[in-house]
């Protein structure tokens, strides 16, 4: 394994292209779950899907882009997905489920 890189070495545009490549095998894809990720062009955030082609919204804040992954999550997913929020380095820190996806002990960041 001379040439692979350890995930701590990738640039964050990298690291984001690596999370959101495309699935080998179509029944992998999730279409619950939502993903809040810094847009590297345009500054702001995105809301997109894990193999998207393109974001579905773009928000100045974080906390925007949140409230709406949370309301796409709610309404096409039925509360079964999940919401992953990246940090500017590209890498999820948090994650909110829906509510159908929700464990008896009661979130208390959310």
């Amino acid at each position: 394994m001379a040439d692979e890189r350890d995930d701590d070495d990738l640039p964050p545009e990298e690291w984001t292209k690596k999370i959101f490549k495309k699935a080998r095998n179509p029944m992998a894809k999730n279409d619950e779950d939502r993903h809040v990720v810094p847009n590297m062009d345009r500054g702001g955030w995105d809301v997109v899907k894990e193999d998207h082609q393109r974001s579905s919204g773009h928000f100045d804040t974080q906390k925007e882009a949140i409230t709406r992954a949370k309301e796409i999550v709610e309404k096409t997913g039925d509360g079964k997905g999940d919401v992953r929020i990246h940090g500017r380095d590209g890498r999820i820190r948090d994650s909110d489920s829906g509510s159908k996806n929700e464990s008896p002990k009661k979130d208390r960041k959310h």
